[in-house]
C-alpha cells in the first residue's frame, strides 16, 4: 500500500515547510527479531489474523474479519480521518548459526510524525 507514481513525492519528500531539509526524507530503520519456533506452531488461520492478510495470496483480510490487533490494522496511519502514507519496505534476514531471524523495516516520510 505504498504511495505510487506522482503521489509518492507528496508523502515522502520534505517540502517548503522545512526549507533546510527540502527535498530530503525522514527515514526510520528498525530491526525486528522473530521467534520463528513459536510462529510456526500457530495455525495458518492464526497467523493470518495476526498479520491481517492471507498467507498464500497476500490479500488483505476484509475489515469485518480483520482483528483490530492485526499488523495491517495497527500500521494503517490516519490523521483527521485521512490516511497518511509512507514509503515502506521490509526485508527478511537470518543468522542460522546464531538462531536469529527477523525483518529489517525501512520507512521514508515527509514529516517525522507517521514514523514516530
Amino acid at each position: 500500500e505504498n504511495p505510487q507514481g506522482f503521489e509518492l513525492p507528496g508523502y515522502t519528500l520534505i517540502g517548503d515547510e522545512d526549507e533546510a531539509f527540502a527535498g530530503g526524507s525522514y527515514v526510520l530503520v528498525q530491526k525486528y527479531l522473530h521467534d520463528m519456533t513459536a510462529w510456526e506452531k500457530l495455525s495458518t488461520e492464526q497467523q493470518e489474523l495476526i498479520i491481517g492478510r492471507r498467507k498464500l495470496t497476500n490479500v488483505e483480510l476484509a475489515d469485518d474479519v480483520k482483528p483490530s490487533y492485526s499488523h495491517s490494522a495497527l500500521t494503517t496511519l490516519e490523521e483527521d480521518g485521512q490516511e497518511i502514507k509512507i514509503l515502506r519496505d521490509n526485508m527478511p534476514f537470518g543468522r542460522a548459526g546464531a538462531g536469529e531471524f527477523g525483518t529489517y523495516f525501512i520507512g521514508y516520510a515527509r514529516t517525522p510524525r507517521p514514523i514516530e
